[in-house]
């Protein structure tokens, strides 16, 4: 029956070679509910489509509080476009003191006589002509070329969203309803662009898509909630996650894929230089490097070994052997809280995190040569190019698989840490040895059962892909297709696993 058994801590795996068997085995651990309405995530908006909604949030507020649109806006982007927010304050503090934080004056203070017909500037102490000042709700009145050079100069200084009145101490903003009187032509086109990103940058549900070069869209998020990453494939085939903007990540956190990259920066290159350079003294478990050409280490704490094996050895030898020494198997067995286990058990996460990192960009160059195959294959069947849709959903599976076998390293190395300290000790289960030990098996088969489906997968589609007859093609579409649906359910299973049996009421969920 073609069964693979893979002992690991007493406990067997069996990994499926049929087919067909695997397909029974995987439909009968995830038992599907029946399809629901999909729920709208996200949704991606090109500047036409983010003005609009813009627009709509500002009418919203408008019909709410019976102010005008410029105020609507004022009050929206003093609470950093949360409406929640801006409700739940009104309804604690009341309309005024909402409006004076906000800088809205709600009733025209600005007084008009009638008989004036000159008026001082107090900025530029220049007499003009009453009609050519303007003042705003707050009263204070300036002449048209002090609010006009005020206004250009905020814009290009980039501050379109807090223009404010010219007066000392006054917070009043500068409604952009007045903007076209006082600037026009690219100037005001700024204005408009920089008003439109900082509803973007202040708004916690909108992020601009990180693609280089920008394909100038956005993502809203429908609703958000902590317990939730939503990962988002913009329209211009960009992927990434929406809450930290980098590679989408699970089951690590956005915390953990920070503090993750940065030691990598840190560590990685020192790690390498001492695996490829230096051997641990068995007795201190310092590194040693070896500067001679005989195999015999003596360490600073006094002790002799092997250069080859590693093993405690005496201090007689010669330059061909080592007295009462021969190679073999030694097992150390330090304290977990030792620098030398703890090194050892980053190399062990980060080699495998970088193995499945470079075989995802490996895969990622299958897009480029698929064209090429498809030409080849479609001579021997169905010429249409939708037709080979079945590659691409292969080669998608495959790389939705490698990305979360990647991450699932991270998570591990932070989540199941011993030593239960430092400043990544947020990350760490909070569970009593035995309960972890449990729940890191638990893990690690589900996770070996993915990395067993994820080579199959690649190795069906590592190009060149060769085939001479209909017949085997059909066979190959068959084999990827029933493949990459084993392997995505394999890949939910991961996640299940977090959910039900390991972090329960702790699970964040990758949508």
């Amino acid at each position: 029956r073609g069964v693979v058994n893979m002992e690991d801590d007493d406990e067997d795996i069996e990994y499926y070679e049929d087919d067909e068997e695997m397909e029974e085995v995987d439909e009968a651990c995830y038992d599907e509910p029946p399809p629901t309405v999909t729920e709208k995530l996200y949704e991606v908006l090109n500047p036409t489509a983010l003005l609009e909604r813009q627009q709509q949030e500002v009418a919203q507020i408008k019909e709410v509080f019976a102010v005008s649109s410029a105020f609507a806006s004022i009050l929206l982007r003093f609470f950093q476009w949360n409406v929640e927010s801006l409700m739940n304050k009104f309804f604690d503090y009341g309309r005024k003191k909402v409006f004076e934080a906000a800088g809205v004056v709600d009733e025209d203070k600005s007084i008009i006589d009638g008989e004036a017909t000159l008026f001082e500037c107090s900025c530029c102490f220049d007499e003009v002509e009453f009609a050519d000042t303007t003042s705003l709700n707050c009263g204070h009145r300036f002449c048209n070329d002090c609010w006009s050079q005020h206004v250009c100069t905020r814009i290009n200084e980039g501050q379109s969203k807090q223009i404010s009145c010219m007066q000392r101490g006054c917070n009043v903003v500068f409604d952009e309803s007045r903007v076209p009187s006082f600037v026009s032509g690219t100037a005001f086109e700024k204005y408009k662009m920089l008003l439109l990103e900082a509803y973007v940058e202040d708004n916690q549900k909108v992020k601009w898509c990180p693609s280089v070069p920008h394909c100038g869209n956005a993502v809203f998020l429908a609703s958000s909630s902590p317990k939730v990453v939503v990962n988002v494939t913009c329209t211009c085939g960009h992927e990434y996650c929406f809450n930290c903007c980098e590679e989408p990540h699970g089951p690590a956190t956005c915390g953990m894929v920070r503090i993750w990259k940065k030691k990598l920066q840190t560590d990685s290159e020192n790690t390498s230089w001492l695996s490829q350079n230096t051997k641990d003294c068995p007795l201190c478990g310092k590194p040693v490097e070896k500067n001679g050409g005989c195999n015999l280490m003596a360490c600073r704490c006094g002790s002799f070994f092997c250069w080859i094996c590693g093993q405690a050895t005496g201090a007689e030898h010669t330059w061909t052997d080592i007295k009462g020494h021969t190679c073999g198997k030694y097992k150390e067995n330090f304290d977990a809280d030792s620098a030398k286990t703890q090194l050892q058990r980053f190399q062990h996460y980060h080699e495998r995190f970088k193995a499945n990192a470079d075989s995802y960009r490996l895969e990622l160059r299958m897009m480029d040569s698929l064209d090429s195959c498809i030409e080849c294959l479609q001579k021997l069947g169905d010429g249409s190019l939708s037709s080979w849709d079945w590659l691409f959903e292969g080669l998608h599976a495959l790389r939705v698989c490698r990305r979360v076998l990647q991450w699932s390293y991270a998570w591990a190395y932070y989540s199941f840490n011993p030593s239960n300290a430092g400043p990544t000790s947020e990350f760490c289960l909070r569970l009593t040895a035995k309960e972890r030990l449990v729940a890191k098996h638990m893990f690690e088969d589900s996770q070996e059962q993915l990395e067993y489906l994820t080579e199959r997968l690649s190795k069906e589609l590592e190009p060149p892909i060769n085939l001479t007859t209909a017949e085997e093609v059909g066979k190959l579409k068959s084999t990827v297709l029933d493949m990459s649906r084993v392997a995505l359910k394999r890949c939910r299973g991961i996640f299940d696993v977090l959910e039900k049996d390991v972090l329960k009421e702790d699970y964040v969920e990758f949508k």
